[in-house]
Order: structure tokens, then sequence, then C-alpha cells
């Protein structure tokens, strides 16, 4: 099950749709938190995700906090049970849902499930922002309003 949005701006619904997969170098997890960012509000309002195509039914969510069920070939690094926070690219607002292992992130046991959840994409934003495209360096100052 997962939360899908039609053509309709801001119409969603609540569909059944078959068990994802994990392919090679992927996860299957369920679902127990995940956030909610600024491009998802973006979809709801506006009705569109950038320049992006999308297909309908579509399903919002670029961060999950979720426990593993299932491994495809090749994953070493996690094991059904793990508790992993992950980005997702789109989906995270469904019950399970297949994602990379590599962008997938043990949970420490002190943290909660919606706590992880609302790192991700937050984080990693000012994260990118300030020391990737900013090029902020020890020594530099930088003013956050």
């Amino acid at each position: 099950m997962k939360f899908a949005i039609s053509k309709e701006k801001g119409k969603i619904s609540i569909e059944d749709l078959p068990m994802p997969e994990p392919k090679q170098g992927e996860l299957l997890v369920k679902m127990r938190a995940c956030g909610v960012c600024g491009s998802d509000i973006h979809y709801y309002t506006t009705g569109k995700i950038g320049s992006q195509g999308v297909q309908y039914p579509f399903t919002v969510g670029h961060e999950c906090a979720a426990v593993v069920e299932r491994v495809g070939a090749s994953v070493t690094r996690v094991k059904p049970g793990d508790r992993v926070v992950a980005l997702t690219r789109f989906n995270a607002y469904a019950e399970r849902v297949a994602v990379s292992a590599e962008q997938a992130f043990p949970i420490p046991d002190a943290m909660s499930f919606e706590e992880a959840a609302a790192i991700p994409v937050n984080y990693l934003t000012a994260w990118q922002s300030m020391f990737e495209m900013g090029n902020l360096r020890r020594g530099d100052r930088i003013l956050i309003t």
C-alpha cells in the first residue's frame, strides 16, 4: 500500500500496489517513519516536480527510516531486521519500498525512527550547500538567517 498522487493537483489516494522486489544491490524495507521535505509540499500545492516527468499514480517522499525485510543479490552490508535510514528518490510514502543499499545507513540504537527520518534531506541539503556548493572551509564564517 502507498499514498499516491493523481494527475489532479493535490489529489491524494491510498492504493494497494504489488509488493516491490529488491533488485541486485537493493533492499526491501518496511517503512516506520518518513520525512516531509519541501519538494513533497511543493508537489502537493502545485502539482509539479520541477521539470521531471513522472508517471501517475506518483508517490512522493525522499527519505525514510525503516526495517530491512529482504536484501537483493550482492548486498552484504545490511541484513533483514536491521534498522536503516535511506534516501529513496521518491516512494517513501509507501508501506514498503525497494532502495539502493548504497543509500541506506544504520540507525544508531539510541535514535528513534522519527529522528532518523528527519535527517537525510534536511541535513544533507545544508551540508551540500555549505561545504560542496559554498566551499566553506575551516576558519571561514557563515551567516545563516
